[in-house]
C-alpha cells in the first residue's frame, strides 16, 4: 500500500514539474518573442527617415508579428494619414534602446505583458537638451493559428 501511494505521489510530482517547466518555456518564448518583434522594429525605425517608408516597413512587421485585428486597426491609422505610433505610444525606439528594455508577464491579466525601456526624449526646459525617459508599455499577446502575435498596445 505504501508503496502505490509513494509511486503516487511521485507521478503526481512528475506532472507538476512537467507543467510548471512547460509553462515557463511558454512565458519565455513570449518574451523572446516580444523582443524580437522590437529589436526588428528598432532596426526599421532607425533607418527610416522618411514616414510613409516607415509604415511601409512597419506594415510588414505587422502581418508577421500582430494578429488580424490589429493590423486592421494600424491600417486604419494609416489610412486616416495620422503619424501616431502604436507601438511604442508615439516614443519610437532606437537600437541602444534595446539593450534596456525588460519584459514580465502581467500578474493580473494573462496573456498580457509589460514592457518596459529607457529612450532619450527632447527635454521639457531644452529641446536641445535630450533626457532619459522609462516608457511603460502593455502588450496583449494571443495565439494565432498556432503562432504568438501581437494583439494590442497600451502605453501606460
Amino acid at each position: 500500500m505504501k508503496k502505490i501511494c509513494y509511486n503516487t505521489l511521485l507521478y503526481m510530482l512528475l506532472i507538476l514539474n512537467a507543467y510548471f517547466v512547460n509553462s515557463q518555456t511558454k512565458e519565455d518564448d513570449v518574451k523572446n518573442f516580444i523582443k524580437e518583434f522590437y529589436t526588428n522594429y528598432s532596426i526599421e525605425y532607425s533607418k527610416s527617415t522618411i514616414w510613409p517608408e516607415f509604415l511601409s516597413e512597419l506594415d510588414s512587421l505587422c502581418q508577421i508579428y500582430c494578429t488580424n485585428r490589429f493590423q486592421s486597426e494600424f491600417r486604419e491609422l494609416c489610412a486616416k494619414g495620422t503619424d501616431h505610433d502604436i507601438f511604442t505610444g508615439d516614443f519610437g525606439m532606437d537600437p541602444e534602446d534595446i539593450q534596456t528594455i525588460n519584459i514580465e508577464g502581467d500578474t493580473l491579466f494573462p496573456n498580457r505583458y509589460l514592457l518596459t525601456y529607457t529612450t532619450k526624449i527632447s527635454s521639457p526646459a531644452s529641446k536641445y537638451e535630450l533626457i532619459e525617459e522609462k516608457i511603460i508599455l502593455y502588450i496583449a499577446i494571443k495565439n494565432e493559428n498556432g503562432y504568438y502575435k501581437i494583439d494590442d498596445i497600451e502605453l501606460k
